[in-house]
């Protein structure tokens, strides 16, 4: 009988093709990930301290310093200070979850959490489905938690990756109530497992790594993801096992290397019919957990309670109340300026002299690119956290014509005297009137901060 080499079982991937293209997928993912999950999630410093062996560690009001821009040290004194004490835990299904740290300014809440699986040789999926304030829905824009296996072994990142616990949390779009007082808070977080075992079918388990990723840093990024599914104890499928109908058919649950069901892949579509289950894929209104039916089971529902001082979240809010400002086509209207060490929200509305949908789309192509930056017109020094960023677009409300121009953002690194508009990315003109009407706008809309 011929010995038969698994090494050898697929052919050697030319390097300059397949790494560029896996790690081209996997900088995807990553940069999609950011959005919810910001660098402090996988901090280098705690995995030096922390293994998939779930080694535990104190939880410190720190924490939501971490999730929003990195550090303590890259965080402002003005947010540090808007950091209130909270302390809250749960367990459920082998999973515990602790609030580590809170942040309100009236207008958004961010939440820090750490999150262990206490059998971490049995894998979940854990996802922050709801957060209330006086059981009210928050809406969650950022979150680190959505679909999160824990341990995250499937994680690529400079190695050793902090695999179990894992820290993270969430940031809320912008809340409708007007919160005082003591304000109570619930956050949901669903815990769900393979409805029979997990496997990943990936034939990344069985390359030549040294074939397919010649840079030896690179390399030992990806073979620590390896490893990482290897002692988690999870099925991977031999070369003869290659796919996933072969898997599916025994009721097992299969992944890819990176951890994405493989029924949510194109190339499985025509499987799906025969393995998904009723509603697989949706996800309901004003949830985050999305139907994984004939995969994945739901094993607990994990709620924290904990308080916050609506009141004490306001003292360092900036909300000027500014007149209107006219201007040769329109006058500008300040619906909402509310600058705090979290956020900067800006609306302004700019109705057009004549109210016509041809006056509106004049705005448009006149102001439409207007940037937020301070007086001088030089750009705001951000801090390094999530926010959904700039809009500018038409609106008819009862009636009426305008243009809106948002801004919706983090906290300031330092908060300058005022705050203007600038046109660095609209396009040249020749025109004009045009330059004219947009250096009229820079000079007159202006917002005092100081």
């Amino acid at each position: 009988m011929n010995e038969f080499h698994f090494e050898n079982a697929f052919p050697s991937v030319p390097a300059a093709v397949h790494l560029r293209l896996e790690k081209a997928l996997e900088e995807k993912n990553m940069n999609l990930n950011k959005a919810k999950r910001p660098v402090a999630t996988l901090a280098i410093v705690l995995a030096l301290l922390l293994g998939l062996t779930g080694m535990a560690y104190a939880a410190t009001q720190t924490g939501i310093l971490e999730y929003l821009v990195g550090s303590e040290e890259k965080a402002s004194e003005d947010l540090k200070g808007s950091v209130q004490t909270v302390t809250a835990e749960a367990f459920g299904d082998n999973i515990q979850i602790d609030l580590t740290g809170a942040i309100f300014d009236g207008d958004r809440l961010a939440l820090s959490f750490t999150a262990e699986n206490k059998m971490p040789g049995e894998i979940a999926l854990v996802t922050l489905d709801t957060v209330t304030l006086n059981g009210k829905w928050v809406p969650i824009n950022f979150q680190s938690f959505q679909e999160q296996w824990l341990p995250d072994v499937f994680t690529v990142d400079v190695a050793p990756v902090v695999r179990n616990p894992i820290s993270g949390g969430m940031l809320s779009g912008v809340l409708e109530e007007d919160y005082t007082g003591i304000v109570q808070g619930e956050a949901t977080f669903v815990v769900s497992r393979p409805v029979k075992e997990m496997v990943v079918v990936d034939p990344w388990m069985w390359y030549d790594m040294e074939a397919v990723i010649p840079d030896a840093e690179w390399r030992r990024d990806y073979e620590d993801r390896k490893g990482a599914i290897e002692q988690s104890g999870l099925k991977v499928a031999d070369v003869f096992t290659m796919e996933a109908g072969y898997w599916l058919q025994e009721g097992y649950t299969p992944v890819n290397v990176s951890g994405h069901f493989l029924l949510d892949r194109a190339e499985y579509s025509e499987l799906a019919p025969f393995y998904a289950g009723p509603g697989y894929g949706e996800r309901p209104a004003f949830s985050n957990v999305t139907n994984r039916a004939g995969q994945m089971q739901v094993t607990e529902r994990i709620t924290l309670s904990f308080t916050l001082d609506a009141d004490a979240a306001k003292e360092s809010r900036i909300e000027p109340e500014l007149e209107d400002i006219p201007l040769e086509n329109g006058t500008v209207h300040f619906e909402k300026v509310a600058i705090t060490p979290l956020s900067t929200l800006i609306e302004i509305r700019i109705y057009p002299k004549e109210n016509t949908q041809k006056a509106k789309n004049a705005l448009m192509d006149c102001y439409g690119a207007a940037w937020l930056c301070n007086a001088n017109g030089e750009p705001i020094d951000y801090m390094d956290m999530e926010g959904e960023g700039w809009k500018g677009y038409r609106e008819e409300a009862g009636g009426e014509n305008y243009l809106v121009i948002e801004t919706s953002w983090g906290g300031m690194k330092t908060l300058p005297d005022a705050l203007g508009f600038s046109f660095p990315d609209a396009s040249e003109t020749d025109d004009a009137d045009m330059q004219r009407l947009r250096q009229e706008f820079t000079e007159k809309v202006v917002i005092p901060l100081k």
